[in-house]
């Protein structure tokens, strides 16, 4: 009786020594986690954005650059070429002569990343020449900016009408409403409107676009012989996993495509190799200083122009970053709480922040593995 009254005694002081240290101690520590990351997961914080897009900077540094899809050909408007052809705004005759030769070449799809807003007082024939070979091209995206605002409808501002008009494919290209202009994701849609990399590859894979947006999570870019899925999250945002800095590509000088050109038509040899350009995905923009479209990405300063290469890349070798649902994060935040504060509870505190600052690594750890992979 004695043994078994000791024994009983044993537990009861067990039991009750587990429950003052859940109850009292770990309970409300637990609480208290709970209701703060359930808060914070449903109000959009500057330090939420701010924190994610540290963390993400320091995963691309510590995995270095990656190979870009061999699919695109970027072609810059820049400082050399405002001294071979004269300073911006260049007459429109030079964007219809390009295009003229692309389209000869062969490409697949052109992303014109500039943005004609105004007829020309100047040079009226350049326009028209302009507006005329748009006519008749069918695999060009123009820009558009669309802008969210108090009212269900957005603002759009396009190019001026003849453009508009011509022009089979239009597609917004300010990819971000955030102040430091980051560029981490993009919005796939805003209203009826279609984000410009997105049009661009639509057109890569077929003539008339067609989206499906049926499947929760994805947007399917569907095309003659072959579909692309970009995994999207509830805001339809995609999140572009940068290839590297921005000499990770290699650019053509706009001039130095038209001499190419010439040289080919007097039966000389290049010194770019245009047939290359055949099925490919051209992308043109601005780099020159002072009409650069800039952007910050983990690896630094991008080119807009950069931002729309790096979605396509992705989209072409299906490497998207993957982010989870706000519904996942709360559970995983939920868990590491739990897990936590039953470290603090049930041993000495040494011990048990030792054992959470080691949960919390290996978590890091291995969300760098899988970000890495």
């Amino acid at each position: 009786m004695l043994a078994s009254h000791s024994h009983s005694t044993k537990n009861s002081t067990y039991g009750q020594c587990f429950r003052e240290n859940f109850l009292k101690k770990g309970g409300w520590g637990i609480f208290w986690g709970i209701l703060v990351v359930t808060i914070l997961s449903f109000t959009n914080l500057p330090y939420k954005s701010n924190l994610e897009n540290w963390f993400l900077t320091y995963m691309f540094t510590f995995r270095g650059t990656q190979k870009t899809s061999p699919e695109i050909v970027m072609i810059s408007i820049g400082d050399a070429d405002f001294k071979a052809l004269g300073m911006w705004p260049w007459s429109r005759s030079y964007h219809s002569t390009m295009l003229e030769i692309l389209k000869s070449i062969g490409v697949k799809a052109i992303g014109y990343d500039i943005l004609f807003l105004y007829h020309s007082e100047t040079d009226p024939q350049g326009d028209k020449q302009l507006i005329n070979t748009l006519s008749w091209m069918d695999n060009v995206v123009m820009p558009i900016i669309v802008e969210h605002t108090e009212q269900s409808t957005p603002a759009v501002t396009y190019p001026f009408k003849g453009v508009r008009e011509a022009v089979p494919l239009i597609g917004y290209v300010n990819i971000s409403s955030a102040k430091d202009k980051s560029a981490i994701g993009v919005d796939m849609k805003r209203g009826t409107f279609y984000y410009f990399g997105t049009q661009v590859l639509a057109n890569y894979l077929s003539v008339s676009p067609e989206y499906d947006e049926t499947k929760h999570g994805w947007i399917t870019v569907k095309g003659n012989s072959r579909s692309i899925n970009i995994p999207v999250d509830e805001d339809y945002r995609a999140y572009i996993n940068y290839a590297g800095p921005t000499n990770i590509w290699k650019w053509y000088s706009f001039s130095e495509v038209i001499k190419a050109c010439n040289k080919m038509k007097e039966h000389k040899t290049p010194n770019i190799p245009l047939h290359e350009f055949k099925n490919k995905i051209i992308l043109i923009g601005s780099t020159g200083k002072g009409m650069a479209d800039i952007w910050a990405q983990p690896y630094g300063l991008s080119y807009g122009v950069e931002i729309h290469a790096n979605f396509l890349s992705n989209a072409l070798q299906g490497n998207f970053i993957v982010k989870l649902s706000r519904k996942i994060n709360r559970m995983v935040s939920y868990g590491l709480i739990i897990i936590i504060s039953a470290f603090l509870m049930l041993s000495r505190l040494r011990n048990g922040i030792a054992a959470a600052v080691l949960t919390i690594l290996s978590i890091i750890v291995a969300s760098y593995l899988l970000f890495k992979n």
